[in-house]
């Protein structure tokens, strides 16, 4: 092999080496996901946070006792002798409109004066920003984001009243 040759085979080498190297990161990266927020997926619903999972699990046991104690003892007996959870039931069927849950305010996320607040009602989730009254992503919860005090956040409700919402307290 002449020098010509060895010069002409190492170039290739280092050129099929370069191409090589340059595409396996390339298409590699192309199969891992931007991990940024896109305005599709964020009005899905968020994956929900611990506390939310425990109160939810607590609730449906809670649900499945009553259940359990009104086909054993057929009927309320044993849920009066109870007290707290008798009254319970006999609360909706005497009003006639249906009652919804309060909004609970979930996190307030950012740094300085660029946070985010998350709020849910009912399993329906709205995303508010400081400087813009109205959610930004998510279900429109009837609440205009008034101003944010850690670790609670002011919104005026559809009937123009201040209501103020904490962290781990849910109503005010």
């Amino acid at each position: 092999m002449n020098r010509n040759e060895r010069k002409w085979r190492s170039q290739f080498i280092a050129a099929v080496t370069t191409a090589v190297t340059l595409s396996i990161p390339l298409s590699v990266s192309a199969q891992i996901p931007v991990f940024g927020v896109d305005a599709v997926n964020i009005a899905l619903p968020i994956p929900r946070t611990v506390q939310e999972l425990l109160e939810l699990d607590a609730q449906r046991a809670l649900e499945e006792e009553k259940r359990k104690a009104q086909s054993a003892n057929g009927g309320g007996a044993q849920l009066a002798a109870s007290g707290a959870p008798a009254a319970q039931p006999a609360k909706p069927s005497s009003e006639s409109a249906p009652v919804v849950a309060p909004p609970r305010l979930l996190a307030i996320t950012g740094v300085g004066k660029q946070l985010t607040v998350m709020v849910d009602q009912a399993g329906r989730r709205a995303h508010y920003r400081t400087g813009q009254a109205e959610p930004v992503a998510g279900a429109d919860l009837g609440l205009r984001l008034q101003a944010v005090s850690q670790p609670c956040a002011s919104f005026v409700d559809q009937s123009q009243d201040v209501v103020t919402y904490c962290l781990n307290r849910g109503t005010p």
